[in-house]
């Protein structure tokens, strides 16, 4: 995974670029399994069978998304959560069960400062009845402003 981490970094010359990388790569590599998402603990898996799969749900993107980070230097944690996603079926969070996780994501401390990200969100890739769909990356989800995540993310003990 080290060596991975420097082809992905190569470059980049602060934390935050290299989180920005990281984060890049990750949404544009791999592909959301919508044919294996129903596993009922966030689709627990780790780092290296995502890579070989390619494909992965919540938690093991957030795992790949620590892994890098932290065999770059940076400090990087998987985060436990409830997200407003297609489990919450359209409804806000006065309408749903929040007490559970549903969801996972990542957070690094670069600039002195913990950073949030969100790759599974930000990426735009599908694997849907056995066939990969490369969609398109986005960056709501990388960096956004505590009130701005809040709205569809709560972070659980």
């Amino acid at each position: 995974m080290w060596q991975l981490a420097q082809e992905i970094t190569a470059g980049e010359n602060t934390e935050y670029g290299k989180l920005l990388a990281i984060h890049d790569w990750v949404a544009q590599n791999i592909y959301y399994d919508w044919d294996g998402s129903g596993s009922g603990d966030c689709g627990r898996a780790d780092a290296h069978g995502t890579l070989k799969n390619k494909t992965s749900v919540c938690h093991a993107y957030a795992v790949l998304t620590e892994t890098p980070p932290r065999s770059a230097g940076i400090p990087a944690r998987v985060v436990m959560g409830h997200a407003l996603g297609a489990s919450a079926d359209r409804k806000y969070w006065d309408e749903v069960d929040h007490s559970k996780t549903n969801h996972a994501w990542n957070e690094a401390f670069v600039d002195g400062r913990w950073v949030m990200i969100d790759v599974t969100w930000d990426s735009g890739n599908r694997y849907k009845n056995g066939e990969f769909h490369q969609g398109e990356m986005g960056y709501c989800y990388f960096d956004p402003s505590l009130e701005a995540f809040s709205h569809t993310h709560k972070m659980m003990p």
